[in-house]
């Protein structure tokens, strides 16, 4: 009876393994191949944190590109490696990329004389050139080629990463995901350091930057807003989708966290634009979490209610005596007209 009932404890402790084996949560990259999604990683990174100058920093723009063109020729030699020929986009995929760039395309190619002399507002530019003899020569639609060649160049760094995010499976997706929560929490993070150096600017990275406002990486208070509302929608698309897939542990307080930094860093970008935006956001994490509450039940949602006037009164509370976010709250009601100017100059330039 001992050396029976010792046979069965042996028989039995590989399947108790396995046992507690299939009950461990699954990875976040699952079987996803990894090198793929470390060039795609590598390649959102190096466009956040060194293409925030825009085009007055032709420099850092000519890095992202570059390192656009790299991850492209690495991803397509890692392709052939592993299939032995490159993978054919899909057609819907294949005309969006060329549907994105076509616009400045087209402003470059050279047209006769006689139609691009009856252009809007190309007289002063035809009697310029007819001074020095070339009123006949052939020129493209646009008024600055060079500005506009930079233009078309800046597209290079989005559809390659279209073109690295087509072949990721859906684990590798929410990997990106992630990757661009935790660049925004960083860039957040930037933020603090350069409003709480003070004069001294640390983490300035531009000469024309809002100096009185947490830029992150980017020379623009706009473009900062603009990239922590993305990345705020990243982590709440991403903690619905590791939710579903059963990884819970700690996706609650991680996102929350990431989400409160973003949100307090938005506020201190100073960005208009931006903070109307995070509305955007809002509705994105209620789409998605609305149908999960209806599952939970009243209790869940009356929770979710009183979360969230905790956190309006919370941040009430914190503007009323903060100098930074009353400056911020100020310049809704600053209305100087150059918005409006702006599309009154627009319209005049079409017409």
């Amino acid at each position: 009876m001992a050396v029976s009932g010792e046979r069965y404890a042996r028989n039995s402790r590989p399947h108790a393994r396995r046992r507690r084996h299939s009950r461990s949560e699954p990875s976040i990259l699952g079987n996803a191949d990894k090198l793929p999604l470390f060039i795609a990683s590598a390649l959102i990174a190096v466009a956040i944190i060194f293409g925030g100058g825009g085009t007055p920093a032709p420099r850092m723009e000519l890095v992202v590109e570059l390192a656009a063109l790299l991850a492209l020729v690495a991803a397509v030699w890692t392709n052939i490696r592993r299939n032995g020929a490159p993978e054919k986009l899909d057609w819907p995929l294949a005309i969006m990329l060329l549907i994105m760039p076509l616009v400045a395309l087209i402003q470059l190619v050279p047209l006769p004389p006689a139609i691009w002399q009856s252009l809007p507002n190309r007289g002063i530019e035809s009697a310029a050139l007819a001074l020095v003899g070339a009123a006949h020569n052939w020129m493209p639609i646009s008024v600055s080629p060079a500005r506009t060649l930079s233009a078309l160049l800046s597209f290079i760094p989005p559809l390659v990463v279209a073109i690295l995010v087509a072949r990721l499976p859906i684990r590798g997706r929410t990997y990106l995901l992630l990757v661009l929560g935790v660049l925004g929490v960083i860039s957040a993070a930037v933020g603090t350091v350069q409003l709480a150096s003070g004069s001294a600017d640390l983490l300035r990275f531009y000469h024309y930057t809002h100096e009185r406002y947490a830029t992150g990486f980017q020379a623009s208070r706009n473009a900062q807003g603009d990239i922590l509302v993305l990345c705020a929608m990243a982590v709440i698309t991403a903690a619905v989708i590791l939710r579903r897939a059963g990884n819970r542990a700690l996706t609650t307080p991680i996102v929350g966290a990431g989400l409160a930094v973003m949100l307090i860093s938005l506020l201190l970008t100073g960005s208009r634009a931006g903070i109307a935006l995070s509305g955007v956001a809002v509705v994105l994490a209620v789409l998605l979490i609305a149908p999960r509450m209806r599952l939970l039940g009243a209790r869940a949602l009356g929770i979710l209610l009183v979360g969230a006037l905790a956190l309006g009164t919370v941040g009430f509370v914190t503007a009323h005596d903060n100098s930074r976010l009353q400056r911020t709250f100020g310049r809704f009601s600053m209305d100087d007209g150059s918005r409006v100017k702006i599309w009154e100059d627009s319209v005049y330039a079409i017409h």
